[in-house]
């Protein structure tokens, strides 16, 4: 279990409650991210789930994390830089 704790709550909820559509704020190496998402495709297919991440990409670069993302054939934009300005913008363009 990474040091950051496993988040099987997030997990439970996202599947228990079909979500489709996933924000987090700090991806860091994206194993949550991945987790998550395979929560969601138990109950949609993979092209139906979205994911929206948002980090400064400094310890795993958002190129790795995407890499892990296409493996799950879901839809996902990652936001790279600092979340008091990413955020705002984006939000503007997200469903």
């Amino acid at each position: 279990m990474p040091w950051y704790g496993s988040h099987s709550y997030l997990n439970e909820y996202i599947r228990d409650r079909r979500c489709r559509k996933i924000m987090e704020i700090g991806v860091y190496d994206g194993e949550n991210a991945v987790s998550m998402v395979e929560a969601a495709i138990q109950n949609a297919p993979p092209k139906e789930v979205e994911y929206y991440g948002f980090d400064f990409f400094s310890y795993y670069s958002s190129s790795e994390i995407g890499r892990k993302l296409e493996k799950t054939g879901c839809r996902f934009r990652l936001f790279e830089g600092n979340t008091l300005d990413t955020l705002p913008e984006a939000v503007k363009t997200l469903p």
